[in-house]
């Protein structure tokens, strides 16, 4: 088989691409048929941007509460 015509490689390296979209693409990309390295890759790149966006998003709530503390002392 031609390694260009390989059923969900396209959905496997928009995974890779795309972060947190990309949970829902290396899953679409299993269930076409491909799990190779470029699913992988995806998945845990597209769970590590969720994780630090959620850390993040955490850290500017946290900041803007202790501004918002601060300010009123």
């Amino acid at each position: 088989m031609d390694n260009q015509n390989v059923p969900g490689k396209g959905a496997a390296t928009g995974a890779l691409v795309l972060g947190i979209v990309g949970l829902v693409m290396a899953s679409k990309a299993k269930k076409e048929g491909f799990s190779g390295g470029i699913q992988t890759a995806g998945f845990v790149l597209s769970i590590l941007a969720v994780v630090f966006g959620a850390l993040g998003l955490v850290a500017c709530i946290a900041c803007t509460a202790s501004i918002g503390i601060l300010s009123a002392l």
